[in-house]
């Protein structure tokens, strides 16, 4: 059968894929978020063909996995069972084109070899073509893959191949971009680690020297009952103090996706102050003015603290013998401008300013000053990494800088960001130091580092519990064979040694005791935790560190949670 278009049709088609085209890459220019630029391309391409369904794998850091991207039509639970579907000559469409670095054209999964031991999570979508190429960068290196999908057994046409090495084209110009600013943004981290590890390291030296002073005066001196309540809560306050530290590290370590929600920029900006007191040195005094009300934005939280620690970084360079610093977050209303920058839209804006009284910028450079590797300072003394960065930021968040400089006077930096609609979340209110309440349940603890687990262990027999101690997932699997009948809790560190992780490990006793329960914990980042990170949003994780009662209160909240399902499945 012949279909026949008429010219005013096609020609509207033409115009409006030229306007859709033109659109995305004017994402790319502003630095829109990857998967919000993938989205649109998919959609895009959709429209070119009756039954298209298109999506976008990426490969993993490791060079060894694809990971979901963007797929807006195909079904989310496909799409969430070949999420990290591993490369090689002989898996699926995408997995085979990845791993070849050409197109792969299937035109019948049911009957295709590739798909052979992988038609079954196709079949029960109807599922039928896939044809994918991959997505490589102007070096070579194949960052992922694109897929067109049909319901029905298909070969591709001259059109449809011509479509399907555009959008790999598209896709592999957003994602190359977006990785180049990712690996600038990691080489300005490092840059300011190197900064940051004398003062992270004097008071991690304060911490230990507190608390092995404390633990001395406990294991020598004759003391008083009240005198030893002083000295425990000293050493658990340093404690609590090292445990920030290593948060605020964590953070500003952190590798992934921009994760933006509503958040108040002074309960963003108060904790990385005493970070930037260490950062910035004694002789720079940090001043802060917070706004007394709240300042919404809709924010990468700890992106906006790299914004801080790069801005702080070089306005201590710019006030070598001394000067001040000073912070300040407000809400501002901007009125009509006849500025040419499109993202100065009349409106409510949460802003940060960040002023120094140092040497300041001259005007001969103040246009240059977000450009990539432009730097004034001495060669060896920056990489001009830190504004740009800064920048991208700031304009991923749809936002903008204005900066104001006078020699001699001293430097503000002026962040806009556009106000947050959002309401920011609030826990519910808790009663202060509620009372924990004891248990008498089996629980199986599983930890390989010998002196926690010994102080887990010990804590929960104090509160009441029967405690069977794992080192490792194999060693837990084999005590779960022997109790598992008195087993109701499984309290488990996520990594652990010997292959078998926490996650699996509660799989596979779940799979033989579907009402156990779990209490997954960690202390690693999302980029080491990898596909286990999504834990973290489970309202039984609990990060390392924790205080002691505050996981006795999960363990008994998550027990008698189990005992209310119970009751209600027998009514």
């Amino acid at each position: 059968m012949t279909r026949i278009i008429n010219p005013v049709v096609r020609a509207e088609r033409a115009k409006g894929l030229f306007a859709g085209e033109n659109a995305i890459l004017e994402m790319i220019a502003l630095d829109a978020p990857l998967a919000d630029v993938l989205d649109r391309l998919m959609r895009l391409t959709e429209t070119r063909f009756e039954g298209l369904l298109a999506s976008v794998l990426l490969l993993d850091p490791e060079g060894k996995r694809l990971r979901h991207a963007a797929a807006p039509s195909l079904p989310a639970a496909y799409m969430r069972a070949i999420d990290g579907t591993p490369i090689g000559p002989s898996v699926g469409s995408c997995g085979s084109a990845a791993y070849r670095k050409e197109m792969v054209i299937v035109t019948d999964i049911e009957t295709d070899p590739l798909w052979a031991p992988y038609k079954y999570l196709a079949e029960p979508y109807g599922l039928r073509a896939c044809w994918s190429a991959p997505i490589v960068s102007r070096r070579g290196k194949v960052l992922g893959t694109f897929a067109m999908y049909y319901r029905e057994v298909r070969s591709p046409s001259r059109a449809e191949l011509r479509v399907l090495k555009a959008a790999t084209h598209f896709a592999g110009i957003a994602i190359e971009k977006s990785q180049l600013e990712e690996r600038l943004r990691q080489v300005q981290k490092m840059e300011a680690f190197g900064q940051l590890a004398g003062g992270i390291a004097h008071d991690f030296n304060n911490v230990l020297t507190a608390i092995k002073g404390n633990v001395s005066l406990l294991q020598t001196a004759q003391l008083s009952e009240s005198e030893r309540t002083t000295i425990t809560k000293e050493i658990s306050d340093a404690a609590d103090r090292a445990a920030s530290l290593t948060r605020h590290l964590m953070s500003f370590s952190r590798r992934r996706l921009m994760q933006r929600q509503a958040v108040d920029l002074n309960e963003v900006v108060a904790p990385v102050v005493k970070m930037l007191r260490r950062l910035i040195g004694e002789h720079i005094i940090l001043e802060t003015r917070y706004s007394q009300e709240a300042v919404l934005v809709y924010a990468d939280a700890s992106m906006l603290e790299q914004v801080l620690v790069n801005l702080a970084v070089n306005s201590r360079d710019a006030m070598k013998d001394g000067g001040r610093l000073t912070l300040e977050t407000s809400r501002v209303r901007v009125g009509k401008s006849g500025s040419s920058d499109s993202r100065k839209r009349a409106g409510q804006y949460a802003c940060l300013s960040v002023t120094d009284t140092g040497v300041g910028i001259p005007a001969e450079h103040l246009s240059r000053i977000f450009e990539p590797f432009f730097t004034t300072k001495e060669l060896g003394k920056g990489t001009g990494l830190g504004l740009s960065t800064v920048l991208a930021i700031v304009e991923q968040h749809r936002g903008w800088i204005e900066v104001k400089s006078h020699v001699g006077i001293g430097t503000t930096f002026n962040l806009y960001l556009p106000w947050s609609a959002k309401n920011k979340s609030t826990p519910a209110p808790t009663a202060e130091k509620a009372s924990v309440l004891r248990g008498a349940e089996t629980i199986l603890l599983v930890e390989d580092e010998e002196t926690v687990r010994r102080s887990i262990a010990h804590m929960l027999t104090r509160y009441g519990y029967r405690i069977h101690a794992a080192t490792s997932g194999a060693t837990a699997l084999e005590t779960w064979r022997q109790h598992h009948q008195s087993i109701q809790l499984v309290v488990t560190d996520v990594i652990m040694p010997g292959g078998v992780s926490g996650r699996v490990l509660f799989d596979q006793m779940r799979s033989e005791e579907p009402d156990l329960k779990v209490i997954f914990c960690s202390g690693y980042t999302d980029e080491i935790l990898g596909n286990d990170a999504r834990l973290r949003q489970n309202p039984n994780f609990i990060e390392k560190p924790f205080a002691p009662e505050e996981l006795v209160r999960k363990i008994r909240a998550c027990l008698d949670s189990a005992r209310e399902t119970s009751v209600v499945r027998h009514k």
